[in-house]
Parts: C-alpha cells; structure tokens; sequence
C-alpha cells in the first residue's frame, strides 16, 4: 500500500447514512431504557407504599387486640378482687357500720386499689378512701352494676 487510506466513516454517503442510523438507534434505545427503568421505579414505589400500608394496618390491628385483651384481663382482675373484698367480709352483718368500712378499706388498701367507695342504687357514693371519683355516665354505671355486666 503506498498511498494510505483513512476510511472515515462520515467520508462516504453511505457511511453518513449509516452513521447517522447508528447515532439515531443508540438515542432510541438509551430513550426506551430511561422510560422503562422510569416506570419500572415508580411501580416499584407504588408496590412499596402499598406494603408499607399494609405491614402499618397489619401491626395496627394486632395492637389493637394485644392492647383489648390487655384491657379485659385488667378489668377482670379488679373486679375479682372487688368480688374478693365482698367474700372476705364476715357474713350476715357480723360487722356493721364502721367497723365494715374499716375492714373494707383495710381489704381494699391490701390489694392496692387506689379507691374505694360504697354506692347506693340511687347513684349516692360514700368514699372509703382515695380522691373522689366522678362518673360520667351515672345511669348507665348503675344499670350496668344493678344488672351484674362483666366486661
């Protein structure tokens, strides 16, 4: 060879065709990626969201019952206990006045209640010790004690 040659592609028609078709389908595939990749993270986003959604209202729920059962078993040890102070006071008014309102209160402090108090059907409460306590609800209260509920 005594004359070197430098093909170029750009030189020849047909090699600026060709280039340009070349340039041309690297912009379409980088664009065809750029678009999937694009929707690929925001199905990606979307499916996250929806499982972040549903470990939330999975824990939710779960607590929601931990914290129900937790409730009942609290409320039904109380008032085993509030049975408990019933039962351990002598039978047929073998203590009466104060004497019933000291053995309660001392029952009642024994098993750490915070207050104790008598209440009649009428709503009337005498307060054996603690802070006074305030009902909202006085006729429901006495209904739900008058017709024995248990929660």
């Amino acid at each position: 060879m005594d004359k070197e040659q430098d093909f170029r592609l750009e030189d020849s028609p047909k090699g600026k065709s060709s280039f340009r078709l070349l340039v041309i389908g690297f912009c379409v595939v980088v664009l065809i990626s750029v678009s999937i990749f694009l929707f690929l993270m925001n199905r990606m986003t979307d499916r996250s969201k929806a499982a972040t959604l549903d470990i939330a209202n999975f824990y939710i729920e779960r607590m929601n019952v931990q914290i129900t059962n937790h409730f009942q078993a609290v409320i039904e040890v109380k008032l085993s206990q509030v049975e408990s102070i019933v039962r351990t006071m002598p039978p047929d008014g073998e203590l009466q006045g104060e004497e019933l309102r000291e053995a309660m209160r001392a029952s009642g402090m024994a098993r750490k209640f915070r207050f104790l108090g008598l209440m009649d059907g009428e709503g009337n409460m005498e307060v054996l010790f603690g802070d006074n306590v305030t009902i909202l609800d006085k006729e429901e209260f006495i209904n739900s004690l008058s017709g024995g509920y248990r929660m």
